[in-house]
């Protein structure tokens, strides 16, 4: 679609695999699976850099080959039908594709929040009592007023 080399990278299989759509539904799954890892990585290495994030983001996109994710699609198959039929139901083959195809979307954002998790150099904000966000008239709900703002009645 593109021509050239662009047809090569994942970005050019994505391209191809929309324009032939009744054909690829299933690597147009795998691609996306490619291209979110792709984008987890990137924002990992990317850190709170927007412009590094970016630029990791579309060389990952231009330089993974679009075959990555057509052996992704193969063997992401190869374990829809294997678990299929171990539990005996093999016309549910589809379903478990797209439900592994969703787990592997998944994982990668959960690595990288674990990731953040734990970095030891992360900005924490500082202890307070109060909420943020929390409006007067639900602190005075709460019971969390200040002294002396309270009108005694005679």
């Amino acid at each position: 679609m593109f021509g050239g080399y662009l047809d090569a990278t994942l970005l050019g299989g994505i391209a191809r695999a929309i324009d032939l759509w009744p054909h690829s539904q299933w690597i147009l799954m795998a691609q996306f699976t490619a291209l979110n890892a792709a984008l987890a990585v990137a924002k990992h290495f990317g850190g709170k850099n927007g412009t590094v994030i970016v630029g990791l983001s579309w060389a990952s996109v231009l330089l993974i080959p679009a075959e990555a994710a057509q052996h992704l699609s193969f063997f992401t198959m190869q374990v829809a039908h294997e678990v299929c039929r171990v539990v005996g139901m093999p016309e549910h083959q589809g379903t478990a594709y797209n439900l592994i195809c969703c787990a592997m979307m998944y994982v990668p954002w959960q690595t990288l929040g674990n990731l953040q998790a734990s970095d030891p150099h992360a900005e924490t904000a500082p202890a307070t009592n109060e909420i943020p966000g929390l409006h007067a008239s639900t602190k005075a709900a709460t019971g969390t007023k200040k002294k002396g703002a309270t009108k005694k009645i005679r």
